[in-house]
């Protein structure tokens, strides 16, 4: 058994707290860390699961029009066009969205690994549970340097960005001497999109002030 320490006092100077008391809590959240970081993980491949499967039938939608666009030999339509400029526009959308959540995701995992090792070590425990210091020590070995996936699995929404953008060049090609109009619509579409999104997140963060759960 742990003595009070100093009238009282825990070994963190929480008064009126012994350690026995303080130890407890500590170990609590030390339990909660574990499950939260579980609950993160899920929860992120949970809408990763959403947008991939969005993202594989938008994808197949939109390449079987274009396909038919290039089996007739003909300019592609303004009307097909609209459609495509729309559909790549939407999904640049939801993949900024995918992007922000797995980015937000990381930092919560990332607090609770650094509280995990504050917690580790706290006098009380120090030497006692020494889970995220061990792990810390194994990422560092020489055997694992630059195999961590974490870093690929965030940025995959940049690749779905990447081929909505050469489809939307695509349908400029196909569009042949409407070409010009084709791209000054993008253009447009892409500034009343970029203004559209920083008008919204200033309004958010006017009305609705950041919370701890509100990023996800």
């Amino acid at each position: 058994m742990r003595e009070k320490e100093a009238g009282g006092e825990s070994a963190d100077g929480r008064a009126g707290l012994s350690n026995d008391k303080v130890a407890d809590i500590l170990m609590s959240e030390y339990r909660d860390i574990t499950l939260q970081i579980i609950h993160w993980d899920t929860f992120f491949w949970t809408k990763s699961g959403f947008f991939l499967g969005f993202e594989g039938i938008a994808l197949g939608a939109t390449m079987s029009q274009l396909l038919r666009v290039v089996a007739s030999k003909i300019a592609m339509t303004v009307l097909l066009f609209g459609f495509l400029l729309g559909m790549v526009t939407l999904n640049l959308f939801l993949r900024y969205i995918w992007f922000l959540t797995g980015r937000r995701n990381r930092d919560f995992l990332g607090f609770r690994f650094e509280w995990g090792k504050q917690i580790e070590e706290h006098p009380l425990l120090r030497g006692i549970v020494e889970l995220y210091h061990h792990q810390d020590t194994r990422l560092r070995s020489p055997k694992l340097q630059g195999k961590f996936s974490h870093y690929w699995e965030i940025n995959i929404p940049f690749l779905f960005a990447l081929t909505w953008l050469l489809l939307l060049i695509a349908g400029l090609v196909f569009l042949r001497d409407k070409y010009c109009a084709g791209l000054g619509a993008s253009l447009l579409v892409a500034l009343v999109s970029v203004i559209a999104v920083r008008v919204h997140d200033r309004s958010m963060g006017k009305f609705h002030p950041s919370e701890a759960g509100d990023a996800a």
